[in-house]
């Protein structure tokens, strides 16, 4: 039941329905990304959630988005992908591979951990000296 939970969520993302995404996240969400990337930290709740994938969606265009294996034991699922994107302010394309690592209790997910390439995001985000 929890990877079919979490499959649901990737499926409402190719979808485009953030409605969906947020839908099987608990009131009290614990959501992570490490780095520098401008849209890593960590946030609570779905509203934060929410915010996130404003910030990720409104600075970069996701060119490809591709889940390779999604994999449970009990209460945690893993789910193993890769994408490329281009970011908006610089016209650079980042390619990379990422997994992102859930905790479910009573169907809802509780905690999100997303494990990303977020240096190389960071810097197709830095524009060089001499782009201006």
């Amino acid at each position: 039941m929890n990877k079919q939970i979490v499959a649901g969520i990737y499926e409402a993302f190719g979808r485009g329905d953030l409605a969906g995404v947020l839908s099987p996240l608990a009131e009290d969400v614990a959501w992570e990304m490490p780095g520098p990337a401008p849209f890593s930290g960590a946030r609570k709740g779905p509203a934060e959630v929410q915010q996130f994938f404003v910030e990720l969606l409104g600075s970069v265009k996701i060119d490809e988005f591709k889940v390779d294996a999604i994999v449970a034991d009990g209460d945690r699922v893993v789910v193993l992908g890769s994408e490329t994107c281009t970011i908006l302010a610089t016209g650079r394309t980042v390619s990379q591979h990422w997994s992102h690592a859930y905790t479910l209790r009573d169907g809802k997910v509780t905690a999100i951990r997303l494990y990303e390439d977020t240096a190389i995001v960071a810097s197709a985000f830095a524009r060089s000296a001499t782009a201006g």
